[in-house]
């Protein structure tokens, strides 16, 4: 998903190389695309989405449509530092994306994410941890979704600084408001490009703007070259590489 400002900087930071959005539903017959398509330069996830059942196309107006953001009144956001953990070998994580990522509608129903975790607990454990320290943060409900942790992967990245948290904590705070704001479009039967669309919209005003610039003053030069960011994001290319990449970021052993 693209680089996600908080309001433009949350969203694109999240998205540019950041937090994948997945939407499932609960219902075994739905499907989700063969594979997620690639994120537009502003949406959550950084990497990709995708959406049990796939919405009608009509289904809800074009652009925002029933998808305007609703800020939140107030938000309590989430925040818990990552720990790299060598638990996953480069043959592991690659099983895990196969199995739990690359078609969740096929593997969360039929067992065979399930089956790779209980064969490989501490690679599962680590990968999607329930307390979203993790890479993959789950978001289940009548609608879930998956997002990748940019703002996780940032305090990796930096964890050479004086500060290593202030930015990937900034960021993660920007990409929660962006959520909170557009989460419920998808059981509106709205699409992943309304989705962005909300997110966006939703960082130039109120609430999610105070996150945004707060996220902008703690992560200037978070994408220049030598920031050692860049691993986190999505770089346009395959899915699944970016997806091994960043779990490998969290819970790679070499």
């Amino acid at each position: 998903m693209k680089p996600f400002a908080l309001s433009s900087f949350a969203v694109a930071s999240l998205l540019a190389g950041a937090a994948i959005a997945i939407a499932c539903s609960s219902s075994s017959s739905s499907e989700f695309p063969g594979e997620p398509p690639k994120p537009d330069a502003e949406a959550d996830g950084g990497g990709g989405f995708g959406k049990i059942p796939d919405p009608v196309d009509g289904s809800l107006e074009s652009g925002l449509g029933a998808c305007a953001p609703k800020l939140p009144g107030a938000l309590s956001t989430v925040w818990k530092a990552p720990v790299k953990r060598a638990v996953c070998t480069p043959a592991l994580v690659k099983s895990y994306v196969a199995a739990c990522l690359a078609k969740p509608s096929q593997t969360e129903s039929d067992g065979t994410c399930a089956k790779f975790k209980t064969d490989n607990p501490e690679c599962g454990a680590c990968a999607e941890p329930t307390d979203k320290s993790g890479p993959i943060q789950w978001d289940r409900g009548d609608v879930s979704f998956y997002t990748t942790n940019i703002g996780g992967c940032i305090a990796l990245a930096q964890a050479s600084l004086p500060q290593p948290q202030r930015c990937g904590q900034a960021f993660s705070e920007a990409v929660q408001c962006g959520r909170a704001s557009c989460s419920y479009c998808f059981g509106a039967g709205g699409s992943y490009d309304q989705f962005t669309e909300c997110q966006k919209a939703a960082s130039k005003v109120g609430l999610c703007l105070d996150y945004e610039r707060a996220s902008l003053n703690e992560c200037e030069g978070y994408k220049n070259a030598d920031a050692g960011t860049l691993s986190c994001f999505h770089d346009g290319t395959a899915i699944g590489p970016y997806y091994e990449r960043i779990v490998s970021l969290f819970c790679g052993s070499d």
